[in-house]
């Protein structure tokens, strides 16, 4: 009416932050390192975040201390907490002021942020979001490794030259520096008033020793006095027709070296009966071992050997007895101190001598089978250092090490369609298994193969009732919203068991879910976004392990694929072919026993759940039901019985191939 047009406020693609530096009593522009305020820089942020933008575009570190600074206290009532009790209680009420201090203060709310499930306290509540719930991502012990957050700006360094009770408690929030509860004793810690004495005994020279972690990454690059640090290496694998007589596959000549602070180690020499672990390198109570993996032709679904369907991943798979489904799905391994019998040098294994390069070529008997493709033998695992009563750490520490992977000469090497670097930028180092498998994504997708399925429903009702004590809260809640049986107030298999006398065994109530990689990362990484997060339950012997979608946030974009890919590595392949994904395994009879619902994890049943090899890829990420009705239209076949399965009919390639118009790198940007 008044003449003017008006258009909705749109956010800038690339907002920037405009900040000057100034000294007050001149008003002159700061030039110094010194007179800049700035310990944290964004690049360091983006490694995990991609892109953080928090509030629209606040894209600067020093723009977001502006606002998020002490006198976010005013005005805000003291929390309620437990602080002076022995453990440390909870924080009820409003968190915006704890301790005296602003819980919003940029440097105290990060911190909290980023040391989540790791604080001692619970009961954060900073604009509705609760710390305690929140877990950080870099490798156990990460959240000590400050300079990954703290470099590449001008007063980095000050979270080891300038230690404060702000800085230093809102992570180690256990400590009351007004009581010097957990503060050591009054001569040396006790309650402290000021950060005046701070630095008298957090000096920057003990602060990074007491943040070591115990393996040597980039952002630790030492480690505590006294433990060594190996590498691993494969130089060659060459297979040739087996030596032992009857044998129907072929052994390998693995040409490797194992250094230790950067010198080649020298193994135990085998004789007749073996070695010890603790023998094949003295100092050290266990030893890493080989890994080998291959893939069978087979057809899409997996019903059947074919001569001519070469599949683009590892399967794993070993005919016996007739039946190509003998095979769990999983490489053999063979630990190094295996080879150390010259007794079973035809017809297990040996290495020789080493080279003058420190290189030793082991030799494995018979287990690739025959007609393998794609084989490839890797290094993994960890020698356990033997610690000296009298020396800190007492207890014998495993040293981690990089894992290794290496094609056997001739073959066609799996694609690459991840860059483990770019896992490291949230991880550090991501460790499996227990740090059996470490940084190199080549070597986990050896294992997690279309085949492969979670072990959940396979738990004894005897082992879930001995393990019970040792779940989580979390854990609890976890498998009571996903069984419907109550976890969290006492330990239910007992009822479960008796009211269940048709099928008693408990963990046929826990889900199943695939273990493909690519399927259960997208899955794992999309977290709570998705429209029902991926549930994951695995038993080993009774140790749970609970993977819980609901509860993990992804720290960067989602859609932005290359935070983890090759730059086309999220293309569809184009030599190989892809297998269907095993959702669930189903025994032929059905899993009316946990028994039953274990052996169907190592055979191909014809009543297991598949997953059409593309539309997997996408539904573990876009599960919705619009999402899934697009793909099944096109040809997509969601958990579908494997005698069912029609794996020809995805048409997913004519508008999401390589160079089409919704070509995923194109429409994932």
């Amino acid at each position: 009416s008044n003449g003017v047009t008006t258009a909705a406020g749109v956010l800038m693609e690339k907002p920037i932050n405009i900040i000057y530096d100034f000294v007050p009593s001149t008003g002159l522009a700061a030039t110094s390192s010194t007179d800049i305020r700035g310990v944290v820089d964004i690049s360091k942020c983006n490694e995990c975040h991609t892109k953080l933008e928090p509030h629209g575009g606040r894209i600067d570190t020093r723009y977001c201390a502006v606002c998020h600074n002490d006198q976010r206290k005013y005005g805000r009532a003291e929390a309620t907490s437990g602080a002076t009790a022995t453990p440390p209680t909870t924080f009820t009420g409003s968190t915006y002021k704890i301790d005296g201090a602003a819980a919003g203060d940029l440097p105290a709310m990060v911190h909290r942020i980023h040391m989540g499930t790791g604080l001692s306290k619970t009961g954060y509540n900073y604009g509705g979001l609760l710390y305690e719930k929140i877990g950080y991502s870099m490798l156990d012990g990460g959240a000590r490794m400050c300079s990954k957050c703290h470099s590449a700006a001008p007063q980095a360094a000050n979270w080891n030259t300038k230690p404060s009770r702000l800085a230093c408690g809102t992570c180690h929030d256990a400590v009351n520096f007004v009581t010097g509860v957990n503060h050591g004793t009054t001569a040396n810690g006790g309650p402290q008033l000021d950060d005046k004495l701070c630095g008298s005994c957090h000096t920057a020279a003990s602060i990074p020793i007491n943040h070591y972690t115990n393996n040597l990454t980039p952002n630790n690059p030492v480690t505590p006095t006294g433990l060594v640090n190996f590498t691993y290496e494969i130089l060659s694998a060459t297979a040739t027709p087996t030596t032992v007589a009857g044998g129907n596959g072929s052994d390998v000549a693995i040409k490797f070296r194992i250094k230790k602070n950067g010198t080649a180690v020298v193994l135990g020499v085998p004789v007749a009966g073996g070695l010890t672990a603790t023998t094949t390198l003295p100092g050290f109570s266990s030893v890493p071992s080989f890994l080998l993996a291959w893939t069978l032709p087979q057809s899409q679904d997996g019903t059947s050997f074919t001569a001519t369907t070469v599949p683009a991943d590892y399967n794993n798979l070993a005919a016996a007895n007739g039946s190509p489904f003998s095979s769990n799905f999983q490489p053999p391994t063979v630990a190094l101190n295996t080879l150390t019998n010259t007794t079973n040098s035809t017809t297990v294994g040996v290495y020789g001598s080493p080279d003058s390069s420190g290189y030793y070529t082991a030799t494995i008997i018979n287990k690739f089978p025959l007609n393998a493709k794609m084989r490839s033998v890797s290094l993994q695992g960890y020698f356990t250092q033997v610690m000296p009563v009298s020396t800190p750490p007492t207890a014998d520490v495993a040293r981690h090490a990089v894992s290794v992977v290496k094609a056997v000469t001739g073959d066609t090497a799996r694609r690459v369609a991840i860059d483990s670097n770019k896992c490291a930028n949230c991880h550090e180092w991501f460790e499996g298994h227990g740090g059996n498998r470490v940084f190199e994504v080549q070597v986990c997708v050896t294992c997690h193969v279309p085949g492969l399925t979670t072990s959940g429903k396979g738990g004894t009702n005897n082992q879930i009732s001995a393990y019970y004590p040792s779940f989580t809260a979390n854990d609890k809640d976890s498998l009571s919203r996903w069984t419907g049986v109550d976890f969290l107030t006492s330990n239910p298999v007992a009822a479960y068991a008796a009211s269940h006398a048709s099928s008693p065994d408990i963990a046929l109530t826990f889900p199943q879910t695939t273990n493909n990689f690519k399927d259960m990362i997208h899955g794992i990484h999309a977290g709570k976004d998705r429209t029902t997060p991926i549930r994951i339950a695995r038993n080993r012997s009774g140790t749970q392990t609970i993977v819980d979608g609901l509860r993990i946030g992804f720290p960067g974009i989602l859609n932005n694929c290359q935070s983890c890919h090759t730059y086309n590595g999220y293309n569809l392949p184009t030599t190989g072919t892809l297998l269907a994904t095993r959702e669930e395994a189903v025994n032929v009879a059905g899993n009316t026993t946990a028994a039953l619902a274990n052996s169907a994890l190592a055979l191909a049943n014809a009543n297991d759940l598949m997953t059409t090899p593309f539309t997997a890829a996408c539904v573990s990420c876009h599960d919705s039901a619009p999402a899934q009705a697009h793909m099944k239209l096109n040809g997509g076949q969601i958990k579908i019985v494997r005698s069912s399965l029609a794996t020809a009919g995805e048409s997913c390639a004519v508008c999401h191939g390589s160079g089409s118009d919704f070509d995923p790198v194109k429409t994932h940007k």
